[in-house]
């Protein structure tokens, strides 16, 4: 205060008030004996101040709101400190801005709020407040969506957000942009690399260490949750849906408008080149590039990640709404196993430039399976490109719907992604993307062989295999030029996990075929 008489005698944080404004009147720590005042960000919140030793005039004292984090952890450094000026027409490096909304001397109701908002505030029953949802998954050729309680008013929710805030090391500049919150939440929804992350994945064999839960025995985000907060240890374990589900809570918890997406045939584009390569030698027998290729790209039969929805300022205009985000572990982004946000209209318009991480959802969604064989002399041809091959669809809760026995209220929002498949829009974007990645510019540029469309082969879809019966795999092979061709087939088959990992060789049979021009093999 400037004025050395007038002082602050008390400040009322109208935990009751506050709570029915911000809808938070369902967490329990509003209720307890010593309540606690939770409020929700992008909606101003209102403090109560009493003076004494005189009257509280704005055009003669200044008033300062001093905003202290404590720190949850013990191995942290002390409070960090911010502040909100009353009057003050620009936020501060917080975030935060203060108005004065009552005053009578002796008592000012002032509003506080930060610049996070959704316009559609109908959206948020859905987005925000809506405790229960669906995860899809595939099954087959089934999709399936699995109930889930995310439990965001729980106590143990909102222990284990204020936890992984500041477990993640953000600044309390950091705390107030939601950009760099979301980014933090998907770093610490995993424990790769991490040993202070919530969930620990495993993808390496159906046999879990014990004790542990494994990924598809979770219901609930609530479980994992109170088992963080109370041993302070990664949680065993994790899958997709798993990690997606976790961070809708979290960033639920924190006001922070998410859902969960669910990718159908996603891609994992380890080299960056928006492309997933496989390659044969001259025996049609599948092998590693010696170094082009690691083997680290993968290719999902589905995939769960978030989009949560808030302004990106730090982009160009167009470029807010809706940020893809990813709390799987799949690879490094800035030194940390964090993904996104990664603005939704920039993955569709092909803009990789633009932050975080767009280029690797343009692949999970769009990238090219090339298919390389190795010829006699060493070179590496290109002899099948198939452009549709992922992201066949995107399914995601419709709001204010929930079918308990059925998938009625399933949406289909790939087109949020990507053009329609093959469009002259999707194609020119897609190269938008590329052109401004070196190596997938080499690898789109790679002249493809002029025979490889000659030959069509179309193997028929096989759900389900009874175990112990005989595997049958109906195909054809076509030759649709106008010449003779000798056809050497090579069909392999093996078992896989969902996330494209390889399990246990089966069988593999190879045939030479000879088919006239127009003439086929059945």
């Amino acid at each position: 205060m400037s004025s050395a008489g007038l002082t602050v005698s008390g400040v009322d944080f109208r935990i009751n008030e506050n709570a029915q404004e911000h809808l938070t009147q369902r967490f329990e720590v509003v209720h307890l004996s010593d309540p606690s005042v939770v409020l929700r960000r992008g909606q101003y919140f209102t403090i109560g101040v009493h003076f004494r030793n005189g009257q509280f005039d704005p055009s003669l004292h200044q008033l300062t709101i001093i905003f202290d984090l404590k720190p949850v952890s013990v191995r942290r450094s002390p409070w960090s400190r911010g502040e909100a000026r009353l009057g003050q027409s620009v936020d501060t490096a917080l975030g935060w801005k203060a108005a004065l909304k009552q005053n009578n001397g002796n008592q000012a109701l002032i509003q506080v709020a930060d610049q996070v908002h959704m316009p559609e505030e109908q959206l948020l029953d859905e987005y925000v407040y809506n405790d229960v949802g669906k995860l899809y998954q595939r099954n087959g050729e089934e999709i399936i969506g699995q109930h889930w309680i995310y439990g965001q008013f729980d106590k143990s929710a909102i222990l284990a957000a204020i936890k992984v805030l500041e477990l993640s090391d953000l600044t309390p500049q950091e705390r107030g942009n939601p950009v760099a919150v979301s980014r933090a939440i998907t770093y610490m929804a995993n424990s790769t690399e991490n040993e202070n992350g919530i969930l620990e994945g495993y993808w390496t064999s159906d046999e879990y260490p014990q004790p542990s839960t494994r990924p598809w025995e979770w219901t609930s985000s609530l479980q994992i949750l109170e088992q963080y907060v109370r041993t302070g240890r990664p949680v065993k374990y994790g899958q997709c849906w798993v990690f997606a589900a976790v961070v809708n809570t979290v960033c639920r918890t924190l006001g922070m408008p998410t859902r969960t997406v669910t990718t159908i045939d996603s891609a994992h584009d380890h080299n960056r080149d928006l492309a997933l390569s496989v390659f044969y030698d001259e025996h049609h027998q599948k092998m590693l590039h010696p170094i082009y290729n690691s083997g680290l790209d993968q290719e999902w039969s589905f995939h769960v990640w978030n989009e949560t929805w808030m302004q990106r300022p730090d982009l160009p205009l167009g470029y807010g709404g809706w940020q893809a985000i990813d709390g799987t572990p799949q690879g490094l982004s800035e030194g940390k196993y964090q993904c996104g946000p990664a603005s939704v209209e920039a993955i569709r318009k092909g803009q990789v430039g633009l932050l975080y991480n767009v280029g690797d959802f343009i692949a999970a969604t769009n990238a090219e399976h090339i298919t390389w064989k190795r010829q006699p002399n060493g070179e590496y041809r290109i002899i099948k490109v198939l452009t549709n091959k992922y992201g066949t669809a995107m399914y995601t809760k419709q709001p204010y719907t929930f079918d308990p026995n059925g998938d009625t209220d399933r949406a289909n929002i790939i087109h949020r992604y990507k053009y329609p498949e093959g469009s002259l829009s999707e194609r020119i974007f897609l190269m938008n993307a590329v052109n401004q990645l070196p190596l997938a510019r080499t690898i789109y540029n790679v002249r493809r062989e002029s025979w490889a469309n000659d030959i069509e082969v179309k193997l028929a879809e096989i759900s389900y295999v009874t175990l112990g019966q005989e595997l049958k795999i109906p195909f054809r092979i076509k030759n649709k030029s106008n010449e003779s061709h000798e056809v050497k087939a090579a069909i392999a088959a093996v078992s896989m996990f969902y996330n494209g990992l390889q399990g246990h060789f089966l069988h593999r049979v190879e045939r030479t075929y000879h088919l006239a021009p127009g003439r086929g093999k059945f």
